[in-house]
């Protein structure tokens, strides 16, 4: 990742006493650390407010079909459906990168035959 550190332009071989002190206790790296951070919080932070609006939609479509059941039933019936699902997709999860991977493999044979066959 490119540093985006903000550089401040003086006269050759001076530096402030705030770069000092920076470069001395190696803190412009750690500027480049939190900002990362910061991105990948904020990455989860919005992928968490999606994930609530998910539910909301997910719950009311889930009264959608399933109208008539009480308040307590609805909500042990919403969770254990939304667990399986979890636990479905976790499984399969690694299939599906298996075959990706296959797929990605096989695709480079592929083209590995096309260029010795050309020579």
């Amino acid at each position: 990742m490119e540093s985006s550190n903000l550089k401040i332009d003086y006269p050759e071989g001076k530096l402030s006493e705030f770069e000092e002190l920076m470069k001395e206790y190696k803190l412009d790296e750690a500027s480049d650390t939190f900002f990362d951070r910061l991105g990948t919080v904020s990455v989860a932070l919005i992928g968490l407010l999606a994930a609530f609006a998910w539910d909301h939609v997910a719950k009311e479509l889930f009264m959608t079909f399933f109208p008539k059941t009480s308040s307590l039933g609805m909500h042990v019936l919403y969770a254990i459906t939304l667990t399986l699902l979890v636990v479905v997709v976790s499984l399969n999860l690694p299939s599906v990168r298996h075959y990706m991977k296959f797929k990605k493999a096989i695709k480079e044979m592929g083209k590995k035959k096309e260029e010795g066959g050309s020579k």
